[in-house]
């Protein structure tokens, strides 16, 4: 994704939708984070993405520019 200029919205949208809180997994657990296949439902459906695909794509960008670790 080159036009970074749509994600300021998005970011406090899913801060905001997305449940963050500790998961546990195979035993081992993760504190304060949110599953990402929730994250790329909640990016389409919002709008913000057409296709999973997309929204899989700004996640990544995301990610990249230090919104989500």
């Amino acid at each position: 994704m080159s036009d970074t200029s749509s994600l300021p919205p998005l970011v406090p949208y899913l801060r905001s939708t997305l449940p963050i809180r500790n998961r546990q997994h195979l035993k081992r657990l993760f504190k304060c984070c949110f599953i990402g296949s929730e994250a790329v439902s909640l990016i389409v459906s919002s709008g913000y993405a057409a296709t999973r695909q997309q929204a899989i794509a700004i996640g990544e960008c995301l990610r990249k520019l230090g919104y989500i670790r």
